[in-house]
């Protein structure tokens, strides 16, 4: 034999076809789906392709041809039907198993199914249509102790599951000695409703790095235990639940965490108790990276001294609670943020200076509501270069702002509804796809509209209730791409400009309550997707 045939022969010995009864399961898993554009066109069983480590979304160990992966994850096309999961009990050796985002209907998946995955290392079933675990001893096989698919799984994905309180049937005074390996865990968009989830992870494993249980319907206060056994954690999502009680303060025990996400729930207290120093960490949270306490009723008064160890600090979301922030004028955050929201806390009347003036790097900047009146510095327009969303509304900001000849990263969506602004409107803000500057006090349009080079994208232009006068601009071109203009309510006069046809995608035109006259121009039939006018 030639060498290169051995060569040949010794690589195709080493490629390990799959395990008939592993092939088995998997086409009677096949047989109870509904897979359209030929998802599973590669399953079949002639004699072509018969080896199951080369079908689609199949994975197995080159060696031993068991199947280690199972990866059908539904993004862009969904599978549906009334799924029975014991199909698979063959594949023993599995350790990658991804079902998730499609709309299965799982029927019952009994314990000595989840006993048989023992080198399981992550599963997703998220977003099936029903998940059923009923019938199951729960609070000793699937979720408790060692028998979690075997003790190696890492990842558990139920987020959409319908998953309910009966799951996780553990009293306040279960002990349990865990040694579970499981590192992330989503049981977020569920039916969970009693404190009972908060005492099976405390009392089933201190180790979970990542937890999510946003989206569902938790009541009544975080127990304790929780806050005191879980200092591992580094990333807890809780948000849109209806928690309620004061602001825990064992948050400062989990020296780890990078991400705390608590908005919308009915959280109260004092916002103090979160910023009380622990004395099990070195510094108290100076791995956070994200802080999210919105839209709970939380009070007192926010000062520099909570954030000292806040280096990592990207992003704050204080909005909507009865909170006043008290920086120090001089302050000098240790942090850089990406994003800052402090919607409706009591900021002004002063527009906050130097400690905003060093946040040169904000992608989302929202202090609507916060009582400033006040004149808006150049510094502040300038650090705006990298913004993606600004909301500085429902305050009682005023005068000019200056026409800064600076280029805007991205097309962001500004706000500024509801001010004292002056003058004409600048021409750097056409950089925006979105535009709202409506109960303002701007005059001039002509600049805006007029001095420009190039043609903006903007798709939503809202100066209504403002002092516009004069004609409209004869140069609509500029902004052909708007979807929504809006210039009711000024001072306006003469004939609609014959430009105005170039907005040929606009949808919603509003002129009422001004001095317009005249009859339409012919050019308008070119707004062939027009659906509102006034």
């Amino acid at each position: 034999m030639k060498r290169g045939n051995m060569m040949e022969l010794n690589t195709s010995c080493a490629e390990a076809h799959c395990i008939e009864r592993e092939r088995e399961a998997l086409l009677n898993f096949k047989h109870s789906l509904l897979y359209p554009y030929g998802k599973l066109s590669t399953w079949n069983d002639d004699g072509s392709n018969t080896d199951c480590c080369k079908w689609r979304g199949i994975q197995c160990n080159n060696l031993t041809g068991n199947v280690q992966l199972l990866e059908l994850r539904g993004d862009t096309m969904q599978m549906e039907g009334a799924v029975n999961l014991t199909s698979l009990i063959d594949l023993h050796n599995i350790q990658h198993l991804d079902l998730s985002n499609n709309y299965f209907e799982w029927s019952h998946i009994p314990e000595e199914l989840i006993a048989s995955f023992t080198h399981l290392t992550y599963l997703n079933l998220s977003f099936s249509k029903l998940l059923d675990l009923s019938y199951n001893n729960l609070t000793s096989s699937m979720f408790h102790g060692n028998l979690i698919f075997g003790s190696k799984l890492t990842e558990l994905h139920l987020s959409s599951c319908s998953l309910t309180d009966s799951s996780f049937l553990v009293s306040s005074t279960t002990t349990i000695n865990s040694s579970s390996s499981l590192l992330y865990l989503d049981l977020s968009s569920n039916l969970l409703k009693s404190s009972a989830v908060f005492y099976w992870l405390f009392n089933y494993n201190a180790n979970i790095h990542t937890l999510n249980i946003f989206r569902n319907q938790l009541e009544g206060p975080i127990p304790h235990g929780f806050g005191k056994g879980m200092n591992s954690l580094e990333d807890l999502r809780l948000y849109y639940n209806k928690l309620q009680g004061d602001l825990p303060s064992f948050f400062g025990n989990m020296c780890r965490l990078q991400s705390l996400d608590l908005w919308n729930n009915k959280l109260n207290g004092e916002i103090s108790n979160l910023f009380q120093n622990s004395s099990w960490c070195n510094r108290h949270l100076s791995e956070l990276k994200t802080l999210s306490l919105a839209s709970n009723s939380l009070v007192g008064d926010v000062t520099e001294s909570y954030f000292s160890n806040f280096s990592k600090l990207e992003a704050l979301d204080l909005s909507y609670n009865s909170l006043s922030v008290k920086f120090d004028p001089s302050w000098v955050p240790p942090f850089r943020l990406v994003s800052l929201r402090l919607a409706s806390c009591k900021l002004g009347p002063s527009f906050p200076s130097s400690w905003l003036q060093t946040q040169s790097s904000l992608v989302y900047l929202s202090i609507s509501d916060n009582g400033l009146n006040d004149f808006v510095p150049d510094w502040f327009w300038n650090n705006m270069k990298s913004i993606y969303a600004l909301n500085v509304s429902h305050n009682n900001l005023f005068g000019e702002i200056a026409n800064i000849p600076m280029k805007l990263s991205g097309k962001p969506y500004i706000n500024m509804v509801s001010n004292q602004f002056e003058g004409k409107v600048p021409s750097f803000l056409l950089q925006a796809s979105e535009l709202l500057l409506s109960q303002n006090k701007f005059s001039d349009l002509i600049s805006f509209l007029c001095d420009q080079s190039k043609t903006a994208s903007m798709a939503i232009l809202d100066l209504s209730n403002n002092h516009l006068k004069g004609q409209l601009p004869d140069c609509w071109k500029s902004v052909n791409k708007l979807l929504v203009l809006d210039l009711s309510n000024n001072k306006l006069s003469g004939k609609i400009p014959t430009s105005m046809g170039a907005l040929f995608k606009l949808e919603e035109l509003v002129l009422k309550n001004n001095n317009l006259m005249g009859e339409l121009p012919p050019t308008l039939k070119n707004c062939s997707k027009l659906v509102a006018c006034g």
